[in-house]
């Protein structure tokens, strides 16, 4: 079987050797054009002792476009590369009690086959708040590695499922619970306003009168 994620690895070696800047993480983004502006999935790579070293875009021998990135925030990371668009984060852990955390990984959620770090995906966020991930050997969704699909509670909770955690982002059932749920609202400091405005009125009429 091939592992078409080889280049990368070479790629990671030799920019640790290079110039670097101080992060805790190295991570890896993949993208579906040749100039690194439609991110596929961002992945966490294990560097060791090595410090952390950025890259600029570039294409492998198979024609696989990425970069690596240097974060202390893996989910800052991901929120700044896919912006508004939909994605999903598994996030592994040694442990079945998801304890001590072993990798980090986040797809775009369109629920098309795109080419991550040395493996290829499908993600996709359903509209009754659950989720789905399958991950393939191959480059083009044909060989599957696993799947996995999320019930909407695990997805909402972040429950521990199989030594893993699900996160949803710029799904539509999660900015419905945002906007509906026990948070600050825009009505608010209106609402509190006026009654202050109210409160103060009638003590002042009861002054005068």
């Amino acid at each position: 079987m091939k592992s078409f994620g080889r280049h990368w690895a070479t790629g990671l070696v030799l920019a640790t050797l290079l110039s670097s800047v101080d992060a805790d993480d190295s991570f890896f983004v993949n993208f579906d054009d040749s100039e690194c502006a439609t991110p596929t999935s961002v992945t966490y790579v294990p560097i060791g002792e090595f410090t952390c070293a950025a890259t600029e875009c570039s294409t492998d021998a198979d024609g696989k476009v990425g970069r690596f990135y240097c974060s202390t925030d893996r989910f800052a990371l991901a929120s700044s590369t896919f912006g508004k668009a939909l994605y999903l984060v598994q996030q592994s852990y040694n442990e079945e009690t998801c304890t001590t955390t072993s990798s980090f990984k986040a797809f775009s959620a369109d629920g098309k086959c795109h080419v991550g770090y040395g493996i290829s995906f499908t993600a996709t966020l359903n509209s009754d708040g659950s989720g789905a991930l399958v991950e393939y050997s191959d480059g083009q969704c044909k060989e599957s590695l696993g799947e996995y699909a999320v019930p909407k509670d695990k997805l909402a909770t972040h429950d521990c499922v199989g030594s893993k955690k699900y996160y949803a982002f710029n799904a539509a059932t999660a900015a419905t619970s945002t906007s509906t749920g026990a948070g600050t609202s825009a009505a608010a400091p209106l609402l509190m306003a006026s009654s202050l405005l109210a409160a103060f009125l009638g003590g002042l009429a009861v002054v005068l009168l």
